[in-house]
């Protein structure tokens, strides 16, 4: 999903720009075809909204700053960076359109026959219906159980991934579909967890560093019968010769009890495997070593398992040995875990951070703190409202997806600001009359604000 912000940065621009192109052509309607002076209003009455609008796709992708993974604050610095040149739109679209030397039909966006289309008129009834003095209860009614229903929804979404393979992708989608059928077929898989052991030199050849492996690969296997394969580490090697000395014997397939045979087949394994091979279970000073377990997926519900499984061997087993000490390094199911756990403690406080810093940005624009919280309450039902696609569809929120939650609350306020100005603006020329004002800015800034979205949508899904 990552890919795709590249794409919403763009479409973000398109819609900017075609936000303030409509306004354009609406005073140069006001204007009688001065181009100059259509230019001018454009700028002048755009400014306030375009550099809120901006500010708050900018503040959606800061606060990746909060999250203590590499890759979010280089997102974060990048696409930061990205969103603020949107802000350019306001001062060089007025000015590209004042350059076009084709006759433009004005007439179109003209404010007196805003209302006449059938666009207008759909969207004139849909809003009626929202504040009617009758009708505006149903609709206050329904926001609110679309609310209950959506903070409910939202506690169950997950961190991580819920579903094994990939739940970005369908289920009948090829690489959930060749997922399945590797886990079905192999012994092993791209879900690996590592433990990995440290210590002085020629360590490794001390029977409790192998023990610990057999020991931890047995207890895993056992806790998590449903979801363990296998695992591959140099006990493989070590109990393949142990079987191979005693006449093939599967009953010998095992570390040799003896601490001199012990030390005598891996001497023997040291001076005949290959370094390519035995670089892959420890290293040549006998410093190191790992083994690496296999599991059959990654769901959030597996990775908590697994943490609590490998947790509870070493309450058990020391971490710490007389001249070495084992880690729980990684592997790709441990750097889930690892992010799973950074996402938990800092998806609230980013969520908290971007309405906090939409909520400022919009007081300070506005100076008032009712328009900011105007502004931003309605966002935080609209995003409560993804979150709760994502809960239904079973996509938990993972570093692909966090990014994405982020800057749709840039980019979801962004509409309400264009329309808040419109209706600021609308407000003394209609006399302080709300029906009519709502009505104009809807017809006005409304429509733009509809091929807007649709702009942003539109890339998105294809």
């Amino acid at each position: 999903l990552l890919y795709v912000l590249a794409f919403l940065v763009a479409a973000r621009m398109i819609g900017n720009s075609h936000q303030i192109a409509y306004r354009y052509f609406e005073e140069l309607d006001a204007s009688k075809g001065d181009r100059k002076k259509a230019s001018y209003e454009t700028m002048r009455t755009m400014w306030v909204p375009n550099f809120t609008a901006v500010a708050a796709d900018v503040a959606g992708f800061a606060v990746l700053f909060i999250a203590k993974i590499v890759l979010m604050i280089h997102l974060a610095i990048i696409m930061s960076f990205w969103m603020a040149t949107i802000l350019l739109t306001g001062l060089l679209v007025p000015l590209v359109c004042s350059l076009v030397p084709q006759e433009v039909k004005s007439k179109e966006w003209a404010k007196e026959s805003c209302q006449l289309d059938w666009k207008a008129r759909f969207m004139m009834k849909i809003t009626h219906f929202s504040i009617d003095a009758r009708t505006r209860y149903i609709t206050g009614v329904l926001i609110l159980l679309l609310t209950v229903f959506c903070v409910w929804e939202t506690s169950r979404l997950k961190i991580g991934d819920p579903t094994p393979g990939s739940p970005v992708f369908y289920d009948n989608h090829p690489y959930n579909k060749d997922q399945a059928v590797i886990n079905k077929a192999f012994d092993a898989s791209s879900e690996n967890f590592v433990l990995y052991y440290e210590g002085a030199a020629g360590s490794v050849y001390e029977p409790v560093v192998l023990n610990t492996f057999e020991s931890f690969s047995r207890h895993m296997a056992e806790q998590l019968p449903d979801i363990y394969k296998s695992s591959t580490s140099i006990l493989n090697i070590v109990s393949i010769l142990n079987r191979t000395f005693h006449d093939g014997d599967m009953l010998w397939y095992q570390l040799p009890l003896d601490k001199e045979m012990l030390t005598g087949n891996l001497g023997y394994i040291r001076n005949t495997v290959d370094r390519g091979t035995l670089g892959r279970f420890m290293d040549s000073t006998l410093e190191r070593a790992q083994i690496t377990l296999y599991f059959a997926d990654h769901t959030s519900d597996n990775l908590l398992r697994i943490r609590n499984a490998a947790y509870d061997f070493f309450k058990s087993h020391p971490m710490k040995i007389e001249n070495g000490q084992f880690h729980l390094a990684g592997g790709r199911i441990g750097m889930e875990i690892a992010v799973n756990e950074e996402m938990k403690r800092s998806h609230l406080l980013i969520d908290l951070a971007v309405y906090l810093g939409i909520l400022v940005l919009c007081s300070l624009c506005y100076r008032s703190i009712v328009a900011g919280l105007m502004l931003t309450v309605p966002l935080i039902l609209a995003n409560s409202m993804a979150a709760t696609y994502m809960s239904l569809r079973d996509i938990g929120l993972s570093i692909n997806t966090l990014p994405i939650a982020a800057i749709g609350a840039g980019l979801g306020v962004d509409f309400a600001i264009y329309l808040y100005s419109r209706i600021m603006e609308e407000f003394p020329i209609q006399n302080g009359n709300w029906t009519t004002t709502i009505m104009q800015s809807v017809c006005t800034c409304g429509k733009a604000v509809v091929y807007t979205g649709v702009t942003v949508i539109l890339p998105i899904l294809t």
